[in-house]
């Protein structure tokens, strides 16, 4: 009687430790899926053209686009190219701004290539 006691409760121990693993990896897989933020913390200064001096201190409106080239690229992601117009504020000519936290950047669009933004010339997007 005592042995079959102990079957029973080695099977319910085996039972249990093998539930809880198996929720383990279920919730490590669904973790996983997520896949990677696609989005781009940019920050830039703006000034005048003419002299240098900074923008003034207000909110002003951006239009955000992306391209393959630093001068005359084509605009990313090839087929249906992403754009986002945003309304930031500019101190002392600074401005931040999460790209892809309006318009949604494409799983299309390649993180792993250089990247330009829409200034002209293009600027190199650099991650900071």
């Amino acid at each position: 009687m005592l042995r079959n006691r102990n079957t029973i409760c080695n099977f319910l121990f085996q039972a249990l430790f093998f539930t809880l693993f198996l929720g383990f990896v279920i919730v490590s897989c669904a973790s996983a899926a997520t896949g990677i933020n696609r989005t781009i913390n940019f920050q830039g200064k703006v000034v005048n053209k003419a002299d240098g001096v900074n923008l003034t201190n207000q909110n002003y409106s951006f239009i955000f686009k992306l391209y393959d080239d630093p001068s005359a690229g084509n605009q990313l992601p090839t087929g249906t190219p992403w754009s986002e117009t945003q309304s930031l504020t500019v101190t002392d000519g600074i401005f931040r701004a999460t790209l892809g936290s309006v318009t949604p950047i494409p799983t299309t669009l390649d993180f792993n290539s250089d990247l330009y933004h829409s200034c002209a010339p293009h600027r190199r997007a650099v991650c900071i």
